[in-house]
């Protein structure tokens, strides 16, 4: 739980998932996904 260890809080704002490999027939197992958290 990096959160409340970084000092950092969460800004009222969704999180925004990137998937960056998304392709047609691309299972789960092997998205890459970057994760942008909103911080205030």
């Amino acid at each position: 739980h990096w959160l409340p260890a970084s000092g950092e809080k969460m800004r009222k704002a969704p999180i925004l998932f990137h998937y960056t490999n998304l392709a047609e027939g691309m299972t789960e197992q092997r998205l890459e996904t970057d994760v942008y958290v909103p911080l205030a």
